[in-house]
């Protein structure tokens, strides 16, 4: 999680990182409100105490992409392999044992690549102008493995909005207990709404099942210093000769 640290380009877009896949975005009319409370939430306060917040508010665009590893299909053309493993081809036992060896290391890759993990969803918001002001903000970027909590409100007397309680990290600009409030002003929230809780739901699993397999791997010990040895312990030594064996003068 991060505030004001998302890369944009010149036209306020948030600068695609390499083999980046987005979801879903709203370029314009996205209203996000942040309430950033003064101390972290979660201490000891006592009868009637009230924990104060800033509240910070700006209106721009909305992306929520996903960085995946994708697994590349080689196909060979049908008229090729027919022409290769044909009985009457010179070459017919060696292609067919190439063909066998290719598809193994095919294999091979396509498990190592679907058991590589998802690399975290982000969620990015970048204001329309340039934050002026100390109520408002530039751009704000959320890990959704680091979205505690989302709630889709339905006032009856105004427009529907999603509420995300946010885990915040350390040097990213806020503390525990923000809350974030998003309103679209043109067109309907719910779509998006769902998307983001199944995106979510999927990034914390794909973390917890990485956390598992992590768990699961023997531990490793490290060796001794490369300059320690072992002394030397010669083992027992015979006094006599061999059989068969004469001294040469």
């Amino acid at each position: 999680m991060s505030l004001n640290s998302a890369s944009i380009t010149a036209s306020r877009q948030p600068t695609p990182l390499p083999h980046e896949l987005t979801i879903r975005s709203v370029d314009t009319g996205v209203e996000v409100v942040l309430q950033i409370p003064d101390a972290p939430s979660g201490g000891s306060s006592t009868s009637g105490s009230s924990t104060s917040s800033k509240k910070l508010k700006a209106l721009g665009g909305i992306w929520l992409t996903d960085l995946r590893v994708c697994a590349v299909y080689i196909h060979m053309p049908w008229v090729c392999y027919r022409e290769l493993t044909s009985r009457d081809h010179p070459f017919h036992h060696h292609t067919l044992a190439i063909i066998a060896r290719f598809y193994d290391i095919l294999y091979d890759i396509t498990m190592h690549l679907w058991t590589c993990v998802v690399n975290p969803t982000q969620l990015i918001f970048v204001s329309a102008q340039p934050a002026q002001g100390s109520q408002s903000f530039d751009s704000l970027s959320v890990p959704l493995t680091a979205i505690i909590a989302t709630q889709f409100e339905q006032p009856r007397f105004s427009g529907n909005y999603l509420v995300i309680d946010i885990k915040a990290a350390t040097g990213g600009g806020l503390v525990d207990g923000t809350r974030a409030e998003i309103r679209f002003k043109d067109k309907g929230l719910f779509e998006f709404a769902s998307v983001l809780e199944k995106t979510r739901e999927r990034a914390i699993y794909m973390k917890r099942q990485s956390a598992d397999e992590e768990e699961g791997l023997p531990a490793y010990n490290t060796p001794g210093p490369s300059g320690a040895s072992t002394p030397y312990a010669p083992g027992d030594v015979p006094d006599e000769n061999p059989p068969g064996y004469e001294e040469s003068l």
